[in-house]
């Protein structure tokens, strides 16, 4: 579907409402200038006041406008999808570290870990506004490009959350380290690492 003729027709209608407005409020503040009695002054001023606000109105939407189609021509997400992405993103981190130190412990976690931001990458951001996949599904396949067990994937929402080994607790924005001598399951649990769990 060709929009761009629409968005076209949008800017010119602003273009032109915003000379309507200009056109408006110079009229009256010639008129308000020109008046001769205090209550035919205020009334104009104020008439010129609320004509000026639209004019700054239609300016702004313009502008808008204009920012939104350049955005677009670069494929630039809006602010707001770029926020729900990274919040999809931090909830599919979360619960991939979850799985990996469920299945693994030590330094092949943190090396798992170390490869997870790039398949996150990969699988969120740069599909971002083109992929339909659910949560659950995206879990699935960011724990099977880091050969994970499929049955554990799918669980991840029992699972605990992960211990806080060094790259463990950066990705999840700090916390305490834990002694490198417990096992998964028995180490302390980051602060501030509980999950989103609506897909």
């Amino acid at each position: 579907m060709d929009t761009q003729a629409p968005l076209d027709r949008d800017e010119a209608m602003l273009a032109r409402i915003a000379e309507l407005d200009l056109a408006l409020a110079e009229k009256l503040h010639a008129a308000a200038m020109t008046a001769e009695e205090p209550a035919e002054v205020a009334s104009l001023a104020r008439a010129y006041q609320k004509a000026a606000w639209s004019l700054r109105q239609s300016l702004a939407l313009k502008a808008r406008l204009k920012r939104d189609l350049k955005r677009e021509a670069r494929g630039e997400p809006s602010p707001e999808d770029a926020a729900r992405v990274e919040k999809r993103a931090e909830t599919v981190r979360k619960a991939v570290t979850r799985v990996i130190f469920t299945e693994t412990e030590g330094e092949a976690a943190d090396w798992l870990c170390s490869l997870l931001e790039e398949r996150i990458d990969l699988r969120v951001r740069q599909t971002a506004g083109v992929d339909i996949t659910t949560l659950d599904e995206m879990v699935a396949e960011v724990c099977e490009d880091l050969n994970l067990p499929k049955d554990t994937a799918e669980r991840w929402r029992e699972l605990p959350d992960p211990p806080t080994s060094p790259i463990a607790a950066a990705m999840a924005g700090g916390g305490p380290l834990a002694d490198p001598g417990e096992r998964p399951g028995e180490e302390r649990v980051v602060e501030g690492a509980g999950l989103e769990l609506s897909g």
